[in-house]
């Protein structure tokens, strides 16, 4: 076994797309048979997200989550030469969630179904899911027209314009030493994987992104209080499955959260829905919430 599993993994640099996704179907199968995975090969499977072919990449992707159930809490390198590491399951994490923005929706839907079942994730990952907002040492990282905003109000020369292409015939300034603070120690993958799941084009994406927030925010109460809202607006979806999937996970996370005005005239809404499932679903949702006031009890 241990020659099969060697071939498999140098399958995976095959130059042809079947040896590589067939070498990764081995390494899955050998792993449902018990034999357990090489952290070697766990490696090389961030440029294999990276393939051509959507089959190899889902196929990868789902090792990635099998390396994150295998050894979550080993540390792992956070790029080639960052010299920062972190536990495997949130670098799996990141490396799914990157595959939120994937062109093939089959690997999308993989990778929206996939989330729900790592629990056990680092909060600050968790909350990037939610946020758009490129982060760098888990701070906002400021666009370049703020920077140049900042600089012009500090009366500071903005580089651009003295480049020698635009503006002014100034010298080219040599360019400054590159700021750690502007390095992201933290992949981006993260940042609004389930915001992009939410607004997928494809009903399956954005149900199976409801039921992973759903499957997540029940193990992970702080979670559950940022999904609220996003859940909430999935309940004017225009899909009647996706609209009683967002029911579903708001039932099952809302007998410990306060429902606010705005999100209650949301919820009545949907006692007008053409489908009688959908009404049904919305009356049982009622039943276990908790209103922020009593005044809400008029509405």
């Amino acid at each position: 076994t241990a020659d099969i599993h060697r071939h498999c993994a140098a399958g995976i640099n095959d130059d042809e797309p079947r040896v590589r996704a067939a070498a990764l179907q081995g390494l899955i199968s050998m792993n449902d048979q018990g034999m357990p995975l090489q952290l070697n090969v766990y490696r090389q499977l961030a440029s294999v997200l990276l393939d051509d072919y959507a089959d190899v990449r889902s196929e990868a992707m789902q090792l990635v989550w099998r390396y994150c159930q295998a050894f979550p809490d080993k540390l792992v390198s956070v790029g080639d030469d960052s010299g920062v590491e972190q536990p495997l399951l949130d670098d799996g994490f990141v490396k799914i969630c990157d595959m939120m923005n994937d062109l093939a929706m089959p690997v999308r839907w993989k990778a929206a179904s996939l989330l729900g079942s790592l629990h056990n994730v680092s909060f600050k990952f968790l909350q990037q899911t939610l946020d758009k907002k490129l982060m760098s040492h888990l701070r906002a990282k400021r666009s370049e027209h703020d920077k140049l905003r900042e600089r012009y109000r500090a009366n500071m020369t903005i580089s651009e314009w003295e480049s020698g292409r635009k503006w002014s015939d100034g010298p080219i300034k040599k360019q400054k030493d590159l700021d750690p603070s502007d390095v992201p120690l933290i992949s981006n993958g993260a940042c609004g994987a389930f915001v992009h799941g939410l607004e997928d084009e494809f009903l399956e994406v954005r149900k199976a992104s409801v039921e992973s927030m759903s499957s997540l925010a029940v193990h992970r109460p702080r979670f559950a209080a940022l999904s609220v809202d996003y859940l909430v607006d999935m309940l004017n979806d225009e899909i009647q499955t996706v609209r009683l999937a967002a029911m579903e996970a708001l039932q099952q996370i809302m007998t410990h959260l306060e429902l606010r005005d705005d999100q209650l005239e949301t919820f009545l809404s949907g006692l007008s829905d053409s489908s009688a499932v959908a009404r049904g679903a919305v009356r049982d949702l009622l039943t276990v919430v908790q209103l922020s006031s009593s005044a809400m009890l008029q509405s």
